[in-house]
């Protein structure tokens, strides 16, 4: 009996974890639509209606593997079931890369791994950074990798881990940078042969080599600090769901559970090397910058990684599985709170379908996207839902994602965007160019801008309203209704 319990509960965690994704119809991760209609548009380059507005720039920049992926398996079916199996593979996998990392770092300590869970339906997953949440997955397979040759060397082991560092480049820099970063601390702490420091730096020269060449650090020196009295409760970032008072639950049983760990445990000892690399990840978190060049949240983004390596800081023996099921409980909470919050946010997303399909095949449309003040970014699953309309009707519009030297699309259509600092959602400090707006565009995507609205008919009919969203027909000369 006790052989078939592991293999049921890994089948229930696993069934868990995908509820989400494979019961709604639609998918509420913020940036996540945005995400899928350039990799729509880049496996149908060939598309005319596409063609016209849009042409695939692919080149050796990091973050390819999604597109690629998700490019792909478009040969075989739609472009939602792929970004669902791509979403699905995020979430599965950080835990049993982690669970394969704790293997390594302290055996016998398998239920840590447990405590993972955590950090999958959290505010990386539900902004949309599916890239992101693969890229620490597969950073902690490769630093697993990694000890396993420490172990036993071998030419073969090592040719399989530059690979994998290569492999990890193509899906998030900043899993690249942290693998690089832990490896080379431990390598020295080692005090082995300088052989082995060469030998790991040697397994990322390839991805290293690659970032030169691409465009990626060509965002200029922009820099942003966050201010530290924000940065204690930063690091919540990565246990954050929709609901605050579940988010303090869960560091409340957290910091319960370190507690108990260590209280009257004569079984506790300290990893020192571990223990180094989490301390080091948290300095490194503290002097981060928010912004740098094009990436925003810098500092944010190291907050799993030291989170990770903290399972890994600590053996406390038999408490482990005694822990264990506080960490599924939560996991359990949390992940019916999230079923939750994806089916309430239907009924909206339907009606934004229902305003796509108001609109002509190959129409230029420019989205007018406010921020409604909400708290929690997760909350913003309005913010890029007008993207859907590139894949059901071929829309150009100026706000996709096509970063150079980070995402592999280009715009060759030329048209006035209002400017912004980030893609959307905004606040409109200035009211935008009207008469432009009238040239270069066929309809106007306004969603909770009320102060718009009288401009908006002066220029344009009003097409489809429903709930915040507004749908306008506009054109030069003034357009007239369908």
């Amino acid at each position: 009996m006790r052989r078939f319990l592991q293999p049921a509960l890994l089948l229930l965690l696993a069934a868990a974890l995908l509820l989400p994704v494979w019961t709604v119809r639609h998918l509420p991760l913020v940036d996540y639509p945005n995400h899928l209609a350039r990799a729509f548009i880049l496996a149908h380059a060939d598309d005319p209606a596409l063609a016209r507005y849009y042409a695939p720039d692919w080149s050796p920049n990091p973050y390819l593997l999604m597109d690629a992926a998700l490019v792909a398996m478009q040969q075989v079916m739609p472009v939602d079931t792929a970004g669902r199996i791509m979403a699905s593979v995020s979430l599965l996998a950080l835990p049993l890369c982690v669970w394969f990392f704790l293997r390594q770092t302290s055996p016998g300590h398998d239920a840590l791994a447990l405590w993972s869970l955590l950090l999958c339906q959290n505010f990386f997953f539900l902004t949309g950074l599916i890239n992101l949440q693969l890229g620490i997955a597969l950073c902690f397979l490769l630093l697993g990798l990694w000890l396993r040759l420490l172990d036993r060397f071998t030419l073969g082991r090592w040719c399989g881990l530059v690979l994998a560092a290569t492999l990890l480049y193509f899906t998030h820099l900043m899993g690249f940078a942290a693998a690089a970063l832990i490896t080379t601390l431990l390598a020295l702490r080692t005090r082995r042969s300088r052989f082995l420091l060469y030998a790991t730096w040697a397994m990322f020269l390839p991805g290293a080599l690659l970032l030169v060449w691409s465009r990626a650090g060509s965002g200029g020196l922009d820099i942003a600090f966050r201010s530290l009295s924000a940065k204690p409760l930063v690091p919540l970032i990565a246990i954050e769901t929709y609901s605050q008072t579940l988010d303090y639950i869960t560091l409340a049983v957290v910091v319960a559970a370190i507690v108990a760990a260590r209280w009257r445990n004569p079984e506790f000892r300290w990893n020192p090397q571990w223990l180094e690399v989490c301390l080091l990840l948290y300095v490194l978190y503290w002097i981060a910058p928010f912004r740098l060049g094009r990436a925003t949240y810098v500092d944010l983004r190291l907050v799993p990684f030291w989170w990770i390596a903290g399972l890994a800081a600590a053996r406390i023996g038999r408490r482990a599985w005694m822990l264990a099921p506080a960490a599924l409980l939560l996991f359990a909470m949390r992940s019916s709170d999230i079923v939750g919050n994806f089916a309430a946010r239907q009924p909206e997303l339907d009606s934004f379908t229902r305003a796509i399909q108001v609109t002509t095949e190959g129409a230029r449309v420019l989205p007018l996207v406010e921020w409604k003040g909400e708290r929690k970014q997760v909350d913003l699953h309005y913010s890029h839902a007008w993207a859907r309309g590139v894949i059901e009707k071929r829309w150009f519009t100026p706000y996709l994602f096509h970063d150079p030297g980070v995402h592999p699309l280009r715009l060759v259509h030329s048209a006035y965007a209002p400017p912004v600092r980030e893609y959307l959602p905004t606040v409109y400090r200035q009211p935008p160019e009207w008469t432009r707006i009238q040239q270069d565009y066929d309809f106007v995507w306004a969603y909770n801008v009320a102060a718009f609205h009288s401009e908006l008919s002066r220029i344009g009919v009003l097409v489809f309203e429903e709930g915040d969203l507004r749908v306008y027909r506009v054109g030069w000369p003034r357009a007239a209704a369908p």
